[in-house]
């Protein structure tokens, strides 16, 4: 067994941890224009993959020309990991930025992201021109594609991400509320995959198969070994919160 002498790759995924790649966007979409743009790259995406994705068919289903993506986007790759990066993982790690500010409870904190996971395969009408549902399978189907590698795993939002879902389940294995026996950053990967597949073999085939939201959340639960607790005698169940937006404190009534 070798040992003491790193490969190139292994020395260039180390200068990519220390420097992380920035999602590469010329300009924020912020016009009309830019947001059909983005939405045709992204059924473009969808449709053919990133490497069978043309920039004449975006820009023809946009209705502009050439010229106007790159005003954008250096290159489809680029495009692809502003998808990635900027759609999917990042509205993420601000839904759970948000549920930090509520609870510190990591089992609250646990069950709030497993559904956050899980609503993330769904399309969001508050933003009609981003295809929800089409990002969560680009993120499914092109987070470990060789021609976004490693910039798509080495992604800062996804690390975060990661990084704060394993502090999450190392606070409840420390509390014995979840079983330690596995280290927290293998589990964090191990949920976010495993119910990535459940999620999109439901979307692409739900004839064939429809795992329900609730048992998505016990496969969630089984992978981290979540054991069993009373109710709380507020009435509210225990793993559910309503995230009001602040702290209750102590003192305050239910």
């Amino acid at each position: 067994m070798r040992t003491g002498r790193k490969s190139k790759a292994q020395k260039l995924l180390a200068e990519k941890m220390l420097n992380p790649p920035e999602p590469y966007v010329k300009r924020e979409l912020v016009t009309e224009l830019s947001r059909q743009l983005f939405k045709a790259t992204v059924e473009e995406f969808a449709g053919k993959g990133i490497l069978g994705a043309r920039v004449a068919s975006i820009t023809q289903a946009a209705g502009v020309t050439d010229p106007a993506f790159y005003r954008y986007f250096p290159s489809l790759r680029d495009a692809a990991l502003y998808v990635l990066s900027v759609h999917y993982w990042k509205p993420l790690n601000q839904k759970l930025d948000n549920f930090q500010r509520v609870t510190s409870d990591p089992v609250l904190l646990f069950e709030a992201v497993v559904r956050a996971l899980i609503e993330s395969s769904a399309d969001n009408s508050n933003q009609p021109w981003v295809p929800a549902g089409l990002v969560f399978r680009i993120a499914v189907a092109h987070l470990r594609n060789p021609f976004l590698l490693p910039d798509s795993l080495l992604d800062p939002e996804y690390q975060r991400f990661l990084e704060k879902l394993a502090f999450i389940i190392q606070e409840g294995q420390s509390q014995g509320r979840f079983q330690a026996a596995i280290a927290s950053a293998t589990l964090a990967r191990t949920l976010v995959n495993s119910l990535h597949g459940l999620l999109v073999e439901q979307q692409i085939a739900p004839s064939h198969f429809t795992p329900q939201a609730e048992e998505c959340q016990m496969v969630a639960r089984q992978l981290v070994g979540l054991k069993a607790e009373p109710e709380p005698k507020s009435g509210v169940p225990a793993g559910r919160v309503a995230f009001s937006g602040r702290k209750r404190k102590a003192g305050d009534r239910s």
